[in-house]
């Protein structure tokens, strides 16, 4: 998974939800902050195929850093609001559903060119590197063609190579 490309998405599903729910939207600047913020956390997802779970919890975990930035310090927060949850939530589970197929189609395609790369290496490790030897055809002797008449125009020999014991 690209690191740049789950920040990106998790912080702007996180806006959305945020706002939807009735949140105040975030500046460029803070916006730019979380994106950079995350995409340096999820450095460790990008290497190897992430499973749903963790997607979740990894999403899970930057909605709620997103709710908490986004937090009006001058108003009194007793808690999210039910709707601000339902939409945090919504945004997990549709972020984390949608990456994981991506994770799944991203991986099968890597398995199977590797595969294929791996067929071909094969293949030309099996090739000689050595020099190609020529073999030489043996030389039949013909008659001039005014004394052949049409059949000098046929080759001298016709059918399979003679058997050798």
């Amino acid at each position: 998974m690209h690191a740049w490309g789950f920040a990106a998405w998790t912080v702007a599903l996180g806006v959305i939800a945020h706002a939807l729910a009735g949140g105040p939207l975030p500046s460029g600047r803070l916006t730019l902050l979380l994106v950079t913020v995350v995409a340096l956390l999820a450095r460790a997802l990008a290497e190897r195929e992430v499973s749903l779970p963790a997607l979740l919890l990894a999403a899970a975990a930057v909605q709620v850093g997103v709710h908490l930035a986004l937090l009006d310090p001058g108003a009194g927060h007793s808690g999210p609001a039910p709707s601000m949850v339902a939409c945090h939530l919504a945004a997990v589970a549709l972020l984390a559903c949608w990456l994981r197929c991506g994770e799944v189609a991203l991986w099968s395609l890597l398995r199977l060119a590797a595969g294929r790369v791996r067929a071909v290496l094969t293949l030309l490790a099996a090739v000689p590197l050595g020099p190609v030897p020529l073999v030489r055809a043996p030389l039949v002797a013909a008659e001039p063609s005014w004394l052949a008449g049409p059949a000098a125009l046929l080759p001298a020999h016709r059918g399979p190579p003679p058997r050798t014991r």
